[in-house]
Parts: C-alpha cells; structure tokens; sequence
C-alpha cells in the first residue's frame, strides 16, 4: 500500500496539484472507508485488485485537476462534513468567517434562512453552533443535493439540532 500511496502522490505531484502526499492519503483513506487517522494502520496491509483499481481510477480522476470534494463526494467544513457534487460549490476555508458573522448579524433572532443553500454547509453550519438560531435552507434546483452532513458531529448528533428542513 505504501508504494501505492508513493505512486499516487507522483502522479499528482505531475498533475501539479498543490499537497499530493495529502490528497493521495486522502482518496485511499476514502477508497478504503476509513477515518484518515487509521490509515498509517494499513499502510503495510495487502490492497485487494477492486481497491487498488477504484483509488486508480480516484487519482487519475483527481489528477485531471477536479476539485477533491467532487472526487471523493464529500467536504469538510466547520467539523462538520458535507456531501459535495457538481450541483454546488465547495465549501471555502474563508466562509467560516461569514458564519461567524453571521452569528453576530442573527443575534436575538430565532431564524435565519439560507436561500440557495447548495450544500448547506453555512446554514447547518450556523444551526451547529452553540446558539439559539435555527437555519431555514432552501434551494432552487430540485436536483440539488441534500443539505445534510454526512457523518456525526462531535456532540453525537446526526445532523445539527437546530436544523429545519
């Protein structure tokens, strides 16, 4: 596995993607399904022929230069983590700072809407933090994708508690 992970960060170091080593763990941990925090576990295991083609196929995809939320389907944001297609943009590092804010704008309101929600990474973002606001998200396309992290949040709920679909 080691020397597949060598392998796959050359190919994007190639590709001129910015952090290969990174993002190469990042897709095997995403192919393997496990936390990125396991993966040092299993570098030395044997990678069955399935894996090792579908983190191939992940590498050369990510290779192409596609974003890496859009290859792996879902983004981190605020400890939260987001289903992530084409259908909306990736959460930026510099949105937290529009949470933030708008924390300070929705101060003794009970709710705030997110119009256009794409992938309700502000709104259920706000909703999670320790405040009495509940977050309203909408969006326009009814392809869009569901406005629901993908995994657990830190204090054990599924999905942020003042939340409103």
């Amino acid at each position: 596995m080691s020397e597949m992970l060598k392998e796959a960060a050359a190919r994007l170091r190639a590709a001129g993607i910015e952090a290969p080593l990174a993002e190469a763990r990042i897709l095997l941990a995403h192919v393997l399904k496990v936390p990125l925090t396991r993966l040092d576990l299993l570098v030395a295991s044997h990678v069955e022929s399935g894996v090792a083609e579908r983190y191939s196929e992940l590498v050369a995809e990510r290779a192409t230069r596609r974003p890496l939320a859009y290859v792996t389907g879902d983004t981190e944001f605020m400890g939260l983590r987001f289903r992530c297609d084409e259908r909306a943009l990736v959460p930026r590092p510099e949105t937290e700072v529009l949470v933030e804010a708008v924390l300070d704008l929705v101060a003794g309101h009970e709710v705030v809407l997110d119009i256009g929600t794409g992938t309700g990474a502000i709104g259920l973002s706000v909703a999670a933090l320790p405040s009495p606001v509940k977050a309203l998200l909408t969006d326009l396309p009814p392809d869009a994708p569901p406005p629901t992290p993908t995994h657990t949040h830190p204090r054990g709920d599924s999905r942020p508690r003042n939340a409103v679909k």
